[in-house]
């Protein structure tokens, strides 16, 4: 047995919708059933955190501000880590 299941969105959020699945060859219903029975089989959603990970309006203009500093040298002494951890033990054995 199978039951329908609808929802709403904006007019341009539904084209997105539809030019995205069709480059796998799904209709967004198909798309939207897979990614249900992927949530189902799982038995937790995909997009936890997923979010946090777009950056905002603000951070992309920091990340723009520092990547034109860095073409023009004005960032040539700041310290590299190989890894989060290493940076981490930095910023903590800090004085402040």
């Amino acid at each position: 047995m199978s039951t329908l299941v609808q929802f709403r969105v904006e007019d341009d959020i539904k084209a997105s919708l539809e030019r995205v699945f069709s480059l796998d060859g799904l209709t967004p219903s198909q798309g939207m059933k897979l990614l249900a029975y992927q949530i189902a089989q799982a038995g937790r959603s995909p997009l936890v955190n997923s979010f946090e990970l777009l950056p905002n309006e603000a951070t992309r203009l920091a990340i723009a501000e520092a990547r034109d500093l860095e073409k023009i040298g004005a960032v040539d002494n700041r310290k590299r880590y190989s890894n989060a951890n290493d940076m981490a033990s930095d910023i903590l054995a800090e004085d402040f």
